[in-house]
């Protein structure tokens, strides 16, 4: 095989590889679950651990930058570790640690995979695939009887599409993300069908974002969308098509909403005429390209002056009526902002679109809260994965929550300046990648494609900096591996076998962060057998299965909240009394140990020893409906 033959073959595998990864992600309910998403680590670590093992993994490419991002991840790996020192859960803590870890391979194994010839099939597998992820959740509002029931939905009585994250605003990010990359191809993709193809999927990103009712997937978009007109060449061609899209998009959003029952997610009613209007508009945003290259957009380019004078007038158009806007609306904005509302969360056959046009919400008092926790012990932080504890002792609104809805601002709470520092390294790192990589670029193609893959991180930057995305491994390794993939153009050729130290190295760390998973991995697996066995009243199954999960991990408190709960039922009492005070040992800031420990020592004929647990829950949490 000549080496013609060799670089095609690499990228088709390339390709089909990284589809293959971000579909997984994505339709594994977003990888969130702890369970896929340890599997998912392990697997991805094992893939190192072999790489190491070999020593030919890690390219030698005369550039120790590119180690930059990894880097900061590893050792805000190990600073998470480290706050097992003084972290209020072991457990809640060691999860983190698999999850910073988790990206951090993600990183290395890029590293390791794409180079010069075969980061644009990577881009490409990697926009497909999200580009199908959100053609399958529309798929799922207007046939839902062929995807497996939505039990999100069905508890918070929530109509807004979710599917296949479990998690609305989770789908509105990837949509979010999608949409500038596929914007990007359709203006430079060499062939006319990879143009159209991409074109056409503008329409189907758009409406899976307006049927979340995400107010943060909205301005996501006009992130994304103008990032890529920032950094990519064929501006014209992407003008062009933006217009059409747009327009396509209003047009599928009437159809929508003409149809309550997809609209609102409560039957399949219209569905056959929402599927006509969405081939209408691919068909329409399809033939944009086409146009823009019978009009001569591709050809276009405005001199350097002519440019900034282009972009002052625009500034200028688009800002004035925004200022003019803020001026208005802004001190009501900021006050319903501050405000906490029911529209944060439409339930039953309420209109979901309405929220689009409110503000209000829990995130001031979360945001507040993680500063006062990160300004409480600026130093360590109150411990990786515990803000929930935090937030239930101190929030000013009742209402449960377990994170603080930032990653930036619950790093500061839980790893303190340090933590947040690291991260803020590593998501820099990744961009002056991409920049330095802008000069080995040949063509329009790549500085096109490259541009997507960027717009694409830095939306995710944004949706992590508002919601809870970092948590939501399918976003963050779309979002991480898009980056990845923009700097690769920089990475040379040349392999090498690694040194023996660092093949050793990296040996002993992919080990430890597969064995740091291992532990939770069991324990959560024979817990919810456990539950399963003891809903289906076959306690003596549950025992043995809570045993198994206690071995498993036994400094977790959930193991032995599961144990006890068996005993409980069971008639041991006292058994359970002393599963439970140990699970408040490993958690003492975890309000519902003490309280259902006051149930049982009440069922006991102790109650002033159950008074105390429950105030002691109280104080935990005094804002709870329980009390």
């Amino acid at each position: 095989m000549d080496n013609a033959n060799v670089i095609r073959f690499d990228r088709w595998v390339v390709a089909g590889a990284t589809a293959v990864l971000v579909a997984l992600y994505a339709l594994r309910g977003g990888t969130y679950d702890v369970v896929a998403r340890h599997q998912a680590g392990i697997v991805l670590w094992a893939l190192l651990l072999v790489a190491f093992a070999v020593g030919v993994a890690v390219r030698r490419d005369g550039s120790r930058g590119t180690l930059v991002p990894a880097g900061a991840l590893l050792v805000l790996t190990a600073w998470t570790a480290v706050s097992l020192t003084w972290t209020s859960s072991d457990e809640r803590t060691l999860v983190e640690v698999a999850r910073v870890g988790h990206y951090a391979g993600l990183l290395l194994l890029a590293r390791a995979v794409l180079t010069r010839t075969n980061w644009t099939a990577a881009a490409a597998g990697a926009t497909t695939a999200a580009a199908l992820v959100c053609l399958l959740a529309l798929l799922s509002r207007l046939q839902p009887a062929w995807f497996p029931a939505d039990e999100v939905e069905r508890v918070f009585e929530a109509r807004r599409l979710a599917y296949p994250f479990g998690y609305w605003n989770a789908l509105a990010a990837w949509a979010a993300m999608t949409l500038p990359a596929c914007l990007a191809w359709s203006a430079h993709a060499d062939r006319t069908i990879s143009r159209c193809l991409a074109a056409a999927a503008l329409p189907i990103c758009a409406l899976a974002g307006y049927l979340t009712y995400s107010r943060a997937s909205l301005l996501g978009v006009v992130v994304g969308v103008l990032a890529v007109l920032w950094f990519s060449r064929n501006r014209w061609t992407e003008a062009w098509t933006i217009g059409v899209a747009l327009l396509a998009t209003a047009f599928l959003v009437a159809v929508t909403r003409s149809n309550p029952e997809i609209a609102l997610g409560t039957g399949g009613a219209g569905a056959g005429e929402v599927v006509l209007a969405i081939g209408l508009a691919c068909l329409v945003t399809a033939a944009a390209p086409l146009l823009a290259g019978r009009l001569g957009f591709d050809h276009r380019r405005l001199h350097p002056r002519q440019a900034r004078i282009a972009l002052a007038l625009t500034a200028v158009v688009v800002g004035a009526p925004l200022a003019v806007l803020a001026i208005d609306k802004g001190p009501d904005a900021w006050r319903n902002f501050r405000n906490e509302s029911s529209t944060a969360l439409e339930r039953g056959n309420r209109n979901p679109a309405a929220r689009l046009t409110t503000v209000s919400g829990r995130r001031y008092a979360l945001w507040s809260e993680a500063l006062s926790a990160g300004w409480d012990r600026p130093v360590r932080g109150i411990g990786p994965g515990t803000f929930e504890f935090w937030w239930s002792q101190n929030a000013p609104i009742s209402g449960f929550e377990r994170d603080a809805h930032s990653i930036y601002l619950e790093q500061f709470a839980e790893l303190g300046i340090l933590g947040l520092a690291l991260l803020l390294t590593c998501f820099g790192a990744l961009l002056v990648l991409a920049a330095r990589s802008r000069r080995f670029l040949a063509d329009g193609r790549e500085v096109g494609v490259q541009a997507g893959c960027i717009a694409a991180f830095l939306v995710f930057l944004f949706q992590a900096g508002i919601d809870w995305m970092w948590e939501v491994a399918g976003v963050g390794v779309l979002g991480l591996l898009m980056a990845a993939i923009a700097g690769a153009p920089s990475l040379r050729e040349a392999r090498g076998r690694m040194p023996a130290i660092v093949r050793a190295g990296g040996v002993l760390l992919a080990v430890a962060l597969i064995a740091a998973q291992l532990p939770s991995l069991a324990s959560t697996e024979r817990v919810r057998e456990s539950q399963e066995a003891f809903s289906g009243g076959r306690f003596d199954e549950a025992l043995r299965l809570a045993d198994a999960a206690v071995r498993a991990e036994p400094w977790a408190a959930t193991p032995l909240a599961q144990r006890a709960a068996v005993e409980e039922a069971a008639g041991n009492l006292e058994v359970a009394s002393r599963d439970l005070e140990r699970a408040v040992a490993r958690e003492p800031l975890n309000w519902r140990y003490p309280l259902v420990l006051s149930r049982v020592e009440g069922n006991q004929g102790n109650p002033l020893v159950a008074l105390g647990w429950f105030r002691q829950a109280k104080r935990l949490r005094p804002r709870s409906g329980f009390y």
